[in-house]
């Protein structure tokens, strides 16, 4: 595989993980309240019903630069502008617990190509997302908004790059809350450990209540993860291994209580380090991307 291919494979999935990996339930958040904020104060949780369903559709643009330096000191650069991805798709309730718990489960409806690019990387991220068009999955979430169990699977010889948007939205604009009575200017962190792109990270979330109004929280959400070095791939001639990663992100993102899409909008910005052998052949990599990744009702 050409040095250039491996970087826009990479970026694809940077949004997520393999189709199998998904498959692994999330360890939970730690979440530590920092700042309770003004009064008055209240416990901020959501409320879902059995049945309740929304649309939602995620977009995600994304600017890819990659460098790398082989065995032989051949060098070279390169600077992508991937078209936007568009994932529309159905989330429904269809459980919940006594103690308000709910199972949340989603469906792709929909995954398209959007907007300008250079042609050659239009055709090779619509080829990969053809392969991923049939992305679903469940997972449950509590009234404060941990989220637990997540399954994402597509159908079978795709390449992961749907199940990865699926899992980057989930883990960069899921909001958790404290379990304690907060109000307007409410600090906390939420720590993580999420799987995306095949590559384990550890991600704190720092959080600031904006308003709470009519059942509607604004947040305010910057976000910083750290990978460190880690086996992604290996056979007896060929193997790939990340040697760094560290991504940051911020937005706002503005939550209905009682409802399943909050509206989402978030930039971030990635470095991720590869040692690929191929062969004979070692290739240091580096790939920078930066993202902007929105989310949406869709109302009727």
């Amino acid at each position: 595989m050409r040095t250039g291919s491996l970087a826009l494979l990479v970026a694809l999935a940077a949004c997520g993980g393999a189709a199998t990996e998904a498959k692994a339930p999330i360890v939970p958040p730690t979440v530590t309240l920092l700042d309770a904020g003004a009064g008055p104060r209240q416990r901020v949780q959501f409320e879902l019903a059995p049945h309740m369903s929304e649309r939602v559709e995620m977009t995600n643009k994304m600017y890819v630069a990659t460098a790398f330096e082989n065995t032989v000191l051949e060098t070279g650069q390169r600077k992508s502008e991937l078209p936007l991805v568009r994932v529309r798709g159905h989330v429904e309730v269809t459980d919940v617990t006594p103690d308000g718990t709910a199972t949340i489960a989603f469906a792709a409806d929909d995954i398209t190509v959007d907007g300008d690019a250079d042609p050659r990387v239009r055709q090779a991220v619509e080829a990969e997302l053809r392969r991923s068009r049939s992305v679903q999955g469940t997972w449950r979430m509590s009234r404060s908004g941990v989220l637990t169990n997540v399954a994402l699977e597509e159908a079978k010889g795709a390449t992961g790059a749907g199940v990865g948007s699926v899992t980057a939205a989930l883990a960069t604009t899921t909001v958790a809350f404290p379990e304690a009575d907060i109000g307007v200017g409410a600090t906390w962190q939420v720590v993580s450990q999420p799987r995306t792109g095949g590559i384990h990270w550890t991600t704190t979330s720092t959080c600031k209540l904006l308003s709470l109004d009519n059942g509607v929280a604004t947040v305010d959400v910057s976000v910083a993860s750290r990978a460190g070095s880690q086996a992604l791939f290996v056979e007896p001639k060929r193997s790939r291994r990340l040697t760094s990663g560290a991504a940051t992100s911020s937005g706002q993102v503005i939550i209905p209580l009682k409802g399943l899409v909050p509206t989402t909008a978030m930039r971030g910005t990635s470095e991720t380090n590869f040692q690929i052998v191929e062969d004979r052949r070692r290739i240091a990599s580096t790939i920078t991307i930066d993202s902007v990744l929105s989310i949406n009702p869709l109302r009727p």
